[in-house]
């Protein structure tokens, strides 16, 4: 009879779980030492630990995990970092916009001549 597909996933929730407790208690160890610290310096010291102990217990698998998350995180990040510049771009992007639009507002409420009105509001979206 095949044990099938629900042994393997008792053992990855097992698997899981212990790894769950193992960052917590590591976390909370951490955090006695270093109660100020960012959570991205807890994440680094985490890293570094569990790459240490997966080195010399030889454990190859283990290893390769803590490592693949170590670098999804750093790619996360990262998209985040650029996701963020381009949020703050965007942000100044609007922000000129409603200049631009205040300044032309005022030409149109101005008593300029249409010809005058005309030139400054080209000068205002630089269609010179």
């Amino acid at each position: 009879m095949s044990q099938g597909p629900s042994v393997k996933r008792r053992f990855s929730l097992k698997g899981l779980e212990e790894a769950s407790r193992w960052v917590e208690e590591f976390e909370r160890f951490y955090r006695q030492i270093k109660p100020r610290a960012k959570r991205e310096h807890v994440r680094e010291a985490g890293i570094t630990f569990f790459l240490a102990e997966a080195a010399k217990k030889r454990d190859r698998a283990g290893f390769k995990a803590v490592a693949e998350l170590s670098l999804k995180s750093e790619a996360g990040r990262a998209k985040a970092r650029e996701l963020s510049r381009r949020l703050a771009l965007e942000q100044r992007k609007v922000k000129l916009l409603e200049q631009r639009q205040a300044q032309a507002e005022a030409v149109a409420r101005s008593n300029l001549a249409p010809e005058e009105r005309e030139r400054r509001w080209r000068e205002i979206f630089g269609l010179l």
